[in-house]
């Protein structure tokens, strides 16, 4: 698992950080997702577990809204690559800050869903094991990264072009809902504390 772990995070980083497809983001972004639960189990159970469960929140908010991002990006766009996706945020604004934001709060971005529970498992892991951390930063970087290449590109817009929204009511509400859900538990993680404070004794062998 500790071997394991780092290069999920390394492997899906890097590969996002070069990647020009908006949904081969997404799934680099859940390679990494994958070896952040499995740093999670390489610690010590008792502190491994309750930050592996305090992931999955985050993980499947993140993961719905930049699923649902990129379903609303593909209805107006003629392909997700980055070079047909241009100025997409004047056409899809909720759906491209969508993007963006669940990128980010894979990356550990401060203030989003990911970062609370990320700071605590690089916390842990640079006391259990220097180098796993070192390479757990090396992905975060790898994630930022391509959530700032992907902002700069369904920003960049020919000039004067005008902001014309063509997302559904529905897509608008779901989208912001799930945008504010990412503040939320980034914000404030303890609002999850009620419901998963029993799991972990559930799964006590976990990880040993």
């Amino acid at each position: 698992l500790r071997l394991s772990g780092p290069l999920r995070v390394v492997t899906g980083g890097l590969f996002a950080a070069f990647q020009r497809h908006l949904g081969r983001l997404m799934a680099y972004g859940s390679i990494a997702e994958t070896g952040f639960s499995l740093l999670a189990l390489s610690l010590d159970s008792r502190l491994g577990v309750p930050i592996l469960f305090l992931m999955i929140p985050a993980r499947a908010l993140g993961l719905a809204v930049w699923s649902l991002s990129l379903t609303v990006i593909k209805e107006h766009a003629p392909s997700l690559r980055f070079g047909m996706s241009r100025g997409m945020l004047r056409v899809a604004p909720f759906a491209g800050t969508g993007i963006i934001l669940a990128t980010l709060s894979v990356g550990t971005f401060p203030l989003l869903a990911g970062f609370p529970a990320r700071l605590a498992l690089w916390e842990e892991l640079a006391r259990a094991s220097l180098p796993s951390a070192l390479w757990m930063g090396v992905g975060i970087i790898g994630l930022l990264t391509s959530a700032f290449r992907s902002l700069a590109v369904i920003s960049m817009a020919e000039e004067y072009t005008s902001w014309e929204p063509r997302e559904s009511f529905v897509q608008m509400l779901m989208l912001g809902l799930g945008v504010i859900g990412l503040f939320l538990l980034g914000l404030f993680p303890q609002l999850m504390q009620f419901f998963l404070s029993n799991l972990p004794a559930m799964f006590e062998h976990l990880g040993q």
